[in-house]
């Protein structure tokens, strides 16, 4: 809800609704952290890139990220913005590609544990939760 001041010393009362996103893909480990579909080995480390969409947010933490294939395994990697064990990793206070702005990306790093190799034919799928927050930034209003 925004209250503007109007020139009769009235208060005009606006409301609008906005919806926040982020979008995740497989990416490469090393420091350019570039969009990839490589399949993973057992002694490869699996890297997920998130990144915000628009100018107006940046994340502050990874909150949870589960890896699942098919409804047979799953395994928790971060839970309450915390590493479950030692093969896995996050940083967010990277920029995204074409953004100077610390935080529009995180980068999570797995190793994906012996389960997961045990059936080639059910796809992997990740999800996860991050602390999206409102970048605060002076806007000027003009007459």
């Amino acid at each position: 809800e925004i209250n503007i001041e109007v020139p009769s010393r009235q208060t005009a009362k606006f409301e609008f609704e906005k919806e926040y996103k982020v979008e995740a893909y497989q990416c490469t480990t090393d420091p350019f952290h570039i969009r990839t579909a490589e399949k993973n080995t057992q002694e490869t480390l699996l890297g997920i890139c998130v990144v915000t969409i628009g100018d107006d947010t940046f994340m502050d933490t990874v909150v949870d990220f589960i890896i699942r294939q098919g409804s047979s395994y799953s395994e928790l990697y971060i839970a309450n913005s915390s590493p479950t064990n030692q093969i896995a990793s996050f940083d967010c206070t990277l920029s995204k590609p074409g953004s100077d702005v610390s935080g529009t990306m995180c980068f999570i790093e797995v190793a994906l544990t012996n389960q997961f190799f045990s059936d080639f034919e059910t796809e992997l799928t990740g999800s996860g939760e991050v602390d999206l927050r409102l970048l605060k930034r002076r806007r000027g209003l003009t007459n």
